[in-house]
C-alpha cells in the first residue's frame, strides 16, 4: 500500500533504531500490538499508577519503583524517557501525588515531604523545578483539593489551620499563594461533615475567566474573581456536577428528598434560573446522578430514577439550555442498586454499560445508544452466555477512551481474562487489540487520552521472575489526517 510523504515521514520518525513505540492505525494495515514503555517495578508487585495528566505531550503520573516510594513520575513514550522526577519524600517513603493540574505547563499538585503534611507543589519536569510552593499549614496538613486552572490563576480549597478549608489561590510562588476569601469566619469551614450538611469550596469551574464553585447543601452557588470582595454568593441554591456551556455554569439542584432539577447560572441572581425539573420530590424514589459533561457545545449528562425499592431506569439527558431543549434518552431498565459502570462519546454515540442486576442482555457488555434518541443496541456480546442453560455471562467493559473514531476499552472473555479492546462500533469491528496476559488479566487502564497511555499488570515468565504492573503506550496515528504533534 502506498503511503503519503507526510505518513512515510511520520513512519521514520517513530521507526528511528527499528523500535516500534507506537500503535499505528492506517486503513488496509494490520495493526501493531501495545509495545511496553518501561517495567516501573521489576518483579512481581505493582508500580500502582494513578494521577495522571498528558502536558505538552508529556505524561505526567504517579508511581511507585519498589525503592522510593509513590513518587512523581513522567515519560515521553521511551524507556529512556520514563524517568522519576522527583523523590520529594525521600528514601522509602511516598509523597502521593494526586489532584494533578496544569497551568500555563508548569504541574501543580498535592504531596507531603514526609516532614511536614500534605501541601501544594509544582513541577516543569525537572528534579531542581519540583518544589513546594508555600507551607500552608505548617502545624499540619492544607490537603490542597478541587486545583483549577482559571486562565493563569490556580484556585483551589485548603486549610491553613486557622480558618478552615476554605477559597484559596497561587501564581506559582509563596508570597502569591493567598486566602482569598474566609467564608465561614474562623476555624470552621465548609469540609464535609455528614452532621451539619456542609463542604468545603468544590466543584470549580472556570466560566470566561470567573471561578464559579458549590459551597454545599446550605451554603449555594458562588461565584469569584480571585479577590475577598469579588467572591460572592451567587444564589442561595446548592449546586453539583458544575460544568460550563457557551459561557454559562450548569449545576444539578436538589430542591427536595430525591428531586432533582437542572439550572443554569450568568454570575447573577437574576440569571441564576431552573432549565427544568428533572425528578419531582417522591418519598418512597431514588435519584442518582452519574455526570455531567459539555460535549461539542451540548450538556449531557445521566441518572437513575428508582419509583420503587426494586425497580429503576437510567437515562442520559442532553440540554441546549432551554426547557424544551433538555430531553432525555432511556439507557434501559436497571436495578435501585445499578450503576454505570463506564461510559465514553464516541461519533454520534453515547457508548456505555451499566450493573442493571436484572437478566438483561444488555448487561454489562458494550451498548450503545444514538445520541438522537432511539434504542440501545448492544454493539457485541463479547462474553456470550447459554440461553439454553441459562448461564449470563458478563464482560463488563470498563475505561473506555476514544481516539478518533476508535473505542479503546477493557473487557473480560473468560478465556483470555480482562485485556485490552477496540470498538469502531460494529459487531465486526469489535476485537480483541493484544492478549498482554496470556496467563491472566492485563486490566488495562486508560491515563490520558491525547497520548493514549495506560496501564496493564502484566505477568509473564522471564527467567523464572514474572512482571508486575507496567507502563505502556498506544500512541494513535489516526487514518484521518495524521500528523506530529
Amino acid at each position: 500500500m502506498l503511503l503519503p510523504n507526510s505518513m512515510k515521514a511520520l513512519l521514520r520518525k517513530h521507526l528511528c533504531g527499528g523500535l516500534l513505540t507506537v500503535l499505528l492505525t492506517f486503513p488496509g494495515m494490520l495493526t501493531a500490538q501495545p509495545v511496553l514503555v518501561k517495567d516501573i517495578h521489576p518483579g512481581p508487585v505493582p508500580s500502582s499508577i494513578t494521577s495522571s495528566l498528558t502536558i505538552n505531550n508529556t505524561l505526567y503520573f504517579a508511581a511507585n519503583n519498589g525503592a522510593n516510594g509513590t513518587e512523581l513520575w513522567k515519560s515521553d513514550g521511551t524507556a529512556a524517557g520514563t524517568v522519576l522526577i522527583a523523590d520529594i519524600n525521600p528514601g522509602g517513603g511516598s509523597s502521593n501525588p494526586t489532584n494533578l493540574t496544569e497551568v500555563n505547563g508548569t504541574l501543580y499538585f498535592s504531596a507531603t515531604n514526609g516532614a511536614g503534611g500534605t501541601e501544594l507543589y509544582k513541577s516543569n519536569g525537572t528534579p531542581a523545578g519540583t518544589v513546594l510552593v508555600k507551607d500552608i499549614n505548617p502545624a499540619g496538613s492544607a490537603d490542597p483539593l478541587s486545583l483549577t486552572n482559571v486562565n493563569g490563576t490556580l484556585f483551589f480549597a485548603a486549610n491553613d489551620g486557622t480558618t478552615g478549608y476554605e477559597l484559596w489561590k497561587s501564581d506559582g510562588t509563596a508570597a502569591g499563594t493567598v486566602l482569598v476569601k474566609d467564608l465561614v469566619a474562623g476555624s470552621g469551614s465548609f469540609f464535609s461533615s455528614p452532621s451539619s450538611g456542609t463542604y468545603f469550596p468544590s466543584s470549580m469551574v472556570n466560566v470566561n475567566g470567573t471561578l464559579f464553585f458549590s459551597a454545599g447543601f446550605t451554603a449555594g452557588l458562588y461565584k469569584s474573581d480571585g479577590t475577598s470582595a469579588g467572591t460572592v454568593l451567587v444564589k442561595n441554591v446548592n449546586a453539583f456536577y458544575l460544568t460550563e456551556l457557551n459561557g454559562e455554569a450548569y449545576f444539578m439542584n436538589q430542591p427536595g428528598q430525591y428531586a432533582s432539577a437542572l439550572w443554569k447560572s450568568n454570575g447573577t441572581d437574576a440569571g441564576t434560573t431552573l432549565v427544568r425539573t428533572i425528578k419531582e420530590p417522591g418519598p418512597t424514589s431514588f435519584d442518582r446522578f452519574f455526570f455531567m459533561k459539555n460535549v461539542n457545545g451540548t450538556l449531557y449528562f445521566a441518572n437513575m430514577v428508582a419509583p420503587s425499592a426494586c425497580c429503576a431506569s437510567s437515562y442520559l439527558w442532553k440540554s441546549d439550555g432551554t426547557t424544551a431543549g433538555t430531553v432525555s434518552i432511556n439507557l434501559g431498565p436497571t436495578h435501585r442498586s445499578s450503576n454505570l459502570v463506564s461510559y465514553e462519546f464516541m461519533g454520534n454515540y453515547f457508548y456505555y454499560s451499566i450493573s442493571r442486576g436484572t437478566a438483561s442482555f444488555l448487561d454489562q457488555e458494550l451498548t450503545r445508544v444514538s445520541l438522537t434518541g432511539g434504542s440501545p443496541q448492544m454493539v457485541k456480546d463479547i462474553f456470550p452466555g447459554d440461553a439454553s442453560s441459562g448461564v449470563r455471562n458478563i464482560s463488563a467493559p470498563t475505561n473506555r477512551t476514544a481516539v478518533g473514531h476508535i473505542l479503546y476499552f477493557g473487557a473480560d472473555t473468560g478465556s483470555h481474562g480482562r485485556e485490552l479492546w477496540k470498538s469502531d462500533g460494529t459487531n465486526a469491528g469489535t476485537v480483541l487489540v493484544g492478549d498482554i496476559n496470556p496467563s491472566g488479566n492485563s486490566d488495562p487502564l486508560p491515563l490520558a487520552e491525547l497520548m493514549g497511555f495506560f496501564t496493564s499488570r502484566l505477568l509473564m515468565a522471564l527467567r523464572g521472575r514474572s512482571y508486575g504492573s507496567m507502563i505502556r503506550m498506544l500512541r494513535l496515528l489516526l487514518q484521518a489526517g495524521l500528523r506530529s504533534r
